[in-house]
């Protein structure tokens, strides 16, 4: 009688480690936000090449996205990327729109190197946007801020990509037109 005590005393621990272990070993802190993060990384290096090949399924995507997440970082990213859809549809109004509320974020928050990089993308989006309206100067500068701003961030990759708007935009269409104005 002895023994079946004695194994209904250890089967009691193991079923109270095994429903407290569980919980106990999963990790809470920051209510999620490192996982939307990720969730966010990988959703848009796997589907960035929708911004431009379904830009309307890219936006709802990300929208719908958007709706689930509770971080605020990652929301205003996930925004950023509606934002650059309404690039790939030259839908402007929209994107100004967008960039506002995306601008209004950033200045609001302390700085952190994941908003450097929402900053730049920001910046570098508004210059796409000040390129295809024809302000070429305006274009550049945000193009510049972009570079800076991406330079304190995390993605470094993605400094080719502006360094190319600069460079078609940027400087050179400036002195394109600096000696047509002077000719």
């Amino acid at each position: 009688m002895q023994v079946g005590k004695e194994n209904r005393i250890l089967i009691l621990i193991f079923l109270c480690l095994a429903v407290a272990l569980p919980g106990a070993c999963t990790y809470k802190g920051g209510s999620g936000r490192v996982f939307e993060m990720q969730e966010f990384d990988s959703f848009f290096s796997t589907h960035s090449d929708s911004v431009v090949m379904a830009p309307r399924w890219m936006k709802a995507q990300a929208l719908q996205r958007m709706e689930r997440t509770k971080d605020s970082m990652v929301r205003y990213n996930y925004l950023a990327v509606a934002l650059k859809t309404c690039l790939a549809t030259s839908d402007f109004d929209s994107a100004q729109l967008l960039l506002r509320q995306v601008e209004a974020f950033v200045g609001r928050q302390p700085f952190s190197h994941r908003l450097a990089d929402l900053q730049s993308e920001c910046f570098n989006i508004k210059g796409n946007v000040y390129s295809r309206k024809g302000y070429i100067d305006s274009a550049a500068v945000c193009f510049k801020e972009a570079y800076e701003a991406r330079l304190k961030g995390t993605k470094f990759e993605v400094i080719p990509d502006i360094l190319i708007n600069f460079h078609i935009w940027g400087w050179n269409r400036c002195l394109y037109f600096s000696r047509w104005v002077r000719t």
